[in-house]
């Protein structure tokens, strides 16, 4: 019991904790959670404590969560601690802001996406395979170190040569679609010289041979 002012009695009175059950909407779900108050002793009003007013709304998403299979704000931080990094490391890997981590580790619930994100990052392989990625496409140092602390994480076995397969193919593709555009950049460049009535020729490639098979003025004017 503890003194509190009481707004019906309109003076400082002694407090009970009370716990009542109450069915309570959360978006899209109706949920029967406890909730806490305090009970005036004089005219047994009920209160939210003063001293802890975001007590019953800390239930009702934590209610939530479960609810709907999220994870709560203190497993997304215990994922994070996992890999020993900073909130603003944990979220430049995942892909998202700063600012949306911090308030999903402060009590705030997560869209479903963005969940899906974090229980693939309790995966320490998966998990590697994100910062290989970023270290792929920047060559920064900070990845690097990121990448030898996830290694050693429960005895995994990771290293780069786990993509390297991957990467070739990547490769492939790469040098498919540069092999595509320097095509068509040739072929626009031939365009461009017939619109303006240059006298062009066009080979076409036959092993070491250049054999040509167009040779004459532009039909075009312009």
């Amino acid at each position: 019991m503890r003194k509190t002012f009481c707004m019906n009695c309109y003076e400082e009175t002694k407090h009970d904790e009370e716990f009542i059950t109450e069915i309570v909407t959360v978006r899209d779900l109706d949920l029967e959670v406890e909730h806490r108050y305090l009970k005036c002793s004089v005219c047994e009003g009920l209160v939210e404590d003063p001293a802890n007013l975001d007590y019953n709304y800390i239930v009702d998403f934590k209610a939530y969560r479960a609810a709907k299979g999220l994870l709560q704000p203190d497993e997304i931080k215990m994922i994070r601690d996992m890999y020993s990094m900073s909130q603003r490391e944990f979220a430049d890997v995942l892909g998202i802001s700063h600012a949306t981590l911090c308030r999903y580790e402060g009590g705030a619930i997560q869209t479903d996406h963005h969940n899906s994100t974090f229980v693939l990052a309790t995966i320490p392989k998966a998990f590697h395979k994100l910062v290989y990625r970023k270290f792929q496409a920047t060559g920064n140092a900070k990845y690097e170190k990121m990448l030898e602390n996830i290694a050693s994480i429960d005895g995994e076995k990771i290293s780069q040569s786990d993509y390297k397969p991957e990467t070739l193919e990547l490769e492939k593709v790469r040098e498919q679609i540069l092999g595509y555009t320097n095509k068509t950049q040739t072929i626009s460049s031939y365009v461009a010289k017939l619109s303006s009535g240059k006298h062009v020729t066009i080979h076409e490639k036959r092993g070491n041979s250049s054999v040509s098979n167009f040779k004459g003025e532009s039909p075009w004017k312009i």
